[in-house]
């Protein structure tokens, strides 16, 4: 796992344990859940905690893209190899000197 990744992982668990702390602390004067809301410091925390888990999810698809990239350019000699000798072998059936049916030569029409 990244460096990035843990360091996110690390501060979105730090973010929860204040939420609930003031979550905790709202709950013991009777604030109300939809009340809460209103709190400045309940919502910076909600709002951290998101912000968090939003760049916790964009690092996951950056590294899964990553592997994605680093598997086909792994597969992408194999492919050209085959390619090449695909072209290599149709080549030699074709290379008689004549040219296809359909195929024309010389100066374009006016």
């Amino acid at each position: 796992m990244p460096h990035k990744q843990q360091n996110l992982k690390r501060q979105l668990a730090h973010a929860k344990q204040d939420l609930d702390t003031r979550t905790d602390a709202l709950d013991k004067e009777g604030v109300d859940t939809k009340q809460r809301r209103r709190d400045p410091a309940w919502r910076e925390f909600k709002a951290r905690c998101s912000q968090l888990q939003s760049r916790l999810r964009s690092a996951t698809a950056v590294i899964a893209l990553t592997e994605e990239v680093k598997k086909r350019k792994a597969e992408a000699p194999a492919k050209a190899d085959k390619a090449k000798k695909a072209d290599k072998a149709e080549a030699k059936k074709g290379s008689d000197g004549k040219k296809k049916q359909g195929e024309k030569g010389g100066k374009k029409k006016k």
